[in-house]
């Protein structure tokens, strides 16, 4: 999957692994992305973790790896 947000374009967007119980569902995966004002790119896990209610996310808390994006936007 790739596609382009403001400042970045996601050029892979993967889900490892999904842990699920109840109302409550973690999401393990990895993006490479090109930052389009210095042309660099940068590879780092993320964790999404979903509150799921009748069957529609109500919340979720997204964990990145903020030094490798940093250091792609510098």
């Amino acid at each position: 999957i790739s596609y382009t947000l403001t400042g970045f374009e996601v050029e892979e967007f993967a889900v490892d692994e999904i842990l699920a119980e109840g109302e409550r569902a973690v999401v393990l995966g990895r993006e490479t992305s090109r930052v389009r004002a210095t042309d660099k790119r940068y590879t780092m896990s993320w964790v999404h973790v979903l509150t799921i209610v009748d069957g529609r996310i109500r919340r979720m808390r997204e964990y990145n790896d903020t030094d490798a994006m940093a250091a792609a936007f510098s």
